[in-house]
């Protein structure tokens, strides 16, 4: 359902891809973004080339950088384009409005790459939703906002934990990233987080039409996990400035 308040920091739309793209590739797509993500930083793998000397000199060692990615990121500072050697992802950082804004402009960002690349076989199409529920209070229990625990002799309301649990759901594989923070951001805060990533490996729709109705899907799965996680006592909180 929306809240008024969603409590996401950060949604990222992602795209695998089974063939690699090249520097001028990357380089070439980076262009095409510069307008409306005009700060790009480069990705690099680095690695160390030695070349053997002869006997009583020392070898000849010399760092070598190739690009591994861009980081593009726009005029407003909440919305980003990953390229990869492999991988493409559009995301928006907080304040996230609704999937209504940031699907359009995950689609348009992928178009423009497709445009200047050309296809890539799509071997992995996934949405993460990363989450942080503030709670204004130090004496929280973690059951009234979160669907989730542990049991352990040692545990009290104010213990952190964290917990990574993977699952199938709908059709589909996630990987949910589920903590009670041991220090909130907020000044006297209890903070939670749910890390949602959800994706399709299998049968990855190739045709644009197919593979947006995916997504849509992916994303009404991703919302059920998250409505399933949490209670009636953190959806109040959305609803609160």
């Amino acid at each position: 359902m929306p809240y008024r308040f969603a409590p996401i920091t950060e949604a990222v739309f992602d795209l695998q891809f089974e063939s690699p793209l090249s520097e001028a590739d990357m380089r070439g797509a980076g262009r095409e973004f510069q307008a409306a993500y005009p700060k790009a930083e480069d990705e690099l793998e680095v690695r160390l080339e030695m070349r053997l000397a002869p006997q009583g000199l020392a070898p000849e060692i010399k760092p070598v950088a190739t690009l591994s990615g861009l980081k593009l990121t726009g005029t407003s500072g909440d919305q980003l384009v990953v390229i990869k050697l492999k991988e493409f992802s559009s995301n928006k950082l907080a304040p996230y409005q609704s999937w209504e804004d940031f699907e359009p402009v995950c689609w348009d960002n992928y178009m423009t790459l497709k445009k200047k690349v050309g296809y890539r076989k799509i071997t992995r199409m996934a949405l993460r939703y990363i989450n942080r529920i503030d709670v204004p209070s130090l004496q929280v229990g973690t059951a009234n906002y979160i669907n989730f625990g542990l049991s352990a002799p040692f545990e009290s309301d104010s213990s952190s934990f964290s917990s990574t649990v993977a699952c199938f759901h709908e059709g589909f594989v996630a990987n949910l990233n589920i903590a009670r923070l041991p220090v909130s951001p907020l000044f006297r805060h209890t903070s939670f987080l749910l890390d949602i990533d959800i994706w399709l490996s299998d049968n990855v729709p190739q045709k644009d039409g197919e593979l947006r109705e995916a997504f849509g899907r992916l994303r009404t799965s991703k919302n059920s996990l998250f409505e399933s996680l949490i209670t009636d006592q953190s959806r109040a909180l959305f609803e609160v400035p």
